[in-house]
């Protein structure tokens, strides 16, 4: 997955390594170690660049000195590793852990998605019934974040997936205001769905197709944050956002094409940052 930070340390423009490779190649060569750094953190989260030789190398950095000086000069100060088949940032799984780690931490958030929808997806029972077997005393402290609770099945014509598309428009909405339908969850949850469902049922849009457009026109700083507050607004400029949110991926993959990627995809995440710095 795409991430928008990486995390440096104070003293990293005095560690004794970025100093040996000012001395060795120049300032250039600064500035090539920090968008070699960028471009990992977006295609290459392991540190380790597949299928790039040295000259690659050099042009995703922007390298624009001697051939061969820069790979060479961050070599020799261990800033960058030659293994066997490809060469490796060093230790960036330490230094970068958030951008290291950042598959598993999407893949524990879609196994905990998964488990918490499954529950709505059961034929017979009410929403109520699905998110736990029996009630139980509230925790202290509580929680924080509280999840939305889904509305309670009042019809077998509810549609679980509109439902768990509406609550997941209202929770990416209180990203950037906490205070949205505040105190009025499943009515708003519940009035959103009826567009949602129409949206699918009528415009023949997927469950995966309204689920990505929610995500992206949510994502910070995108223009239709706060224009897209409702399952109505979202029904009605839904061609628009899918057109644009899909010319736009279309675009980065043809400026990225040529250096490839480790996961075969990239995606959206936020940061909060590492403990340390490289």
């Amino acid at each position: 997955m795409a991430i928008n930070d990486m995390r440096l340390s104070l003293d990293f423009v005095d560690h004794p390594k970025v100093r040996k490779l000012i001395r060795k190649a120049g300032y250039e060569a600064f500035f090539s170690l920090i968008k070699l750094f960028s471009m990992a953190g977006k295609i290459y989260q392991k540190g380790i660049l597949k299928n790039l030789e040295a000259g690659d190398i050099e042009d995703l950095c922007e390298w624009h000195g001697e051939g061969g000086k820069l790979i060479e000069s961050m070599v020799d100060v261990g800033l960058l590793e030659k293994t066997e088949k490809w060469y490796e940032i060093h230790d960036w799984n330490q230094h970068q852990p958030w951008i290291y780690y950042s598959e598993v931490r999407s893949e524990q958030a879609k196994n905990a998605a998964r488990t918490r929808w499954d529950a709505v997806s059961m034929p017979n029972a009410c929403g109520e019934h699905t998110i736990s077997n029996a009630p139980s005393p509230i925790p202290t402290p509580i929680p924080s974040p509280i999840p939305i609770p889904i509305p309670e099945c009042k019809k077998k014509s509810d549609d679980p997936e509109s439902l768990r598309l509406a609550t997941l428009l209202l929770e990416q909405s209180r990203v950037h205001d906490p205070k949205i339908a505040i105190g009025k969850d499943k009515q708003t949850i519940a009035s959103w769905s009826k567009d949602i469902e129409r949206l699918v049922r009528i415009d023949k849009r997927t469950p995966q197709e309204v689920e990505d457009v929610i995500r992206w026109c949510k994502k910070e700083g995108n223009f239709w944050i706060p224009n897209i507050m409702s399952g109505k607004k979202l029904r009605e400029k839904f061609p628009t956002l899918f057109s644009q949110m899909t010319s736009r991926g279309k675009s980065n993959q043809r400026s990225l094409k040529r250096y490839g990627t480790e996961t075969g995809d990239m995606g959206v995440d936020d940061y909060n940052g590492g403990k340390d710095g490289i």
